[in-house]
């Protein structure tokens, strides 16, 4: 129900398609990820992201304001949902946690 409310009227990214390189959204790679991805921002201004796991439990939050690798490797393999959150925008990214 959580994230049902998140998703309303937003649109899911799936990034391992070749539309994700859209100049207006965000990105992360690699996807799948095993330690580590890679948050490239649409804008370079403050944004808050949140990784959700699929039952909408809150497993990262941070604030960051330009590209930045972040380090997962303590998570359990599984699909994930990464929020990031502008001024203007608000993008939900699928990202999957591999264990290879």
């Amino acid at each position: 129900a959580v994230m049902r409310s998140v998703l309303k009227n937003q649109r899911v990214l799936l990034t391992n398609t070749k539309e994700w390189w859209s100049k207006n959204q965000s990105k992360v790679w690699p996807n799948p990820f095993n330690t580590h991805f890679n948050v490239v921002l649409a804008q370079n201004e403050m944004t808050n992201i949140v990784l959700r796991s699929m039952d909408g439990k809150v497993m990262l939050s941070d604030k960051i304001s330009h590209d930045k690798m972040i380090d997962c490797a303590w998570l359990p393999k599984g699909a994930y949902l990464l929020e990031v959150w502008s001024s203007t925008k608000h993008e939900v990214l699928k990202l999957i946690k591999s264990n290879v």
